[in-house]
């Protein structure tokens, strides 16, 4: 489990359920699941572009900048 965003970039990432623990010790981490490479990742809440949710999509780039975010 990685607790920052895989080479494949956000893109491939899907929401999975965490367990308790991570809940309770890292509330403000969620999991998520690569579809690319198959990691599993313990990151901070990233706001996907999906069909209908009005978010614009976060690019590679975007995603690059969030990593810093992610050791604090």
């Amino acid at each position: 489990m990685k607790l920052t965003v895989c080479a494949c970039g956000v893109d491939h990432l899907d929401r999975i359920e965490r367990s308790w623990w991570m809940r309770l010790l890292l509330p403000s981490r969620r999991l998520y699941r690569c579809g690319g490479c198959g990691a599993r990742l313990l990151i901070r809440k990233v706001l996907l572009a999906r069909p209908g949710n009005g978010m614009p999509a976060i690019t590679r780039s975007g995603a690059d900048e969030l990593a810093p975010l992610q050791h604090g």
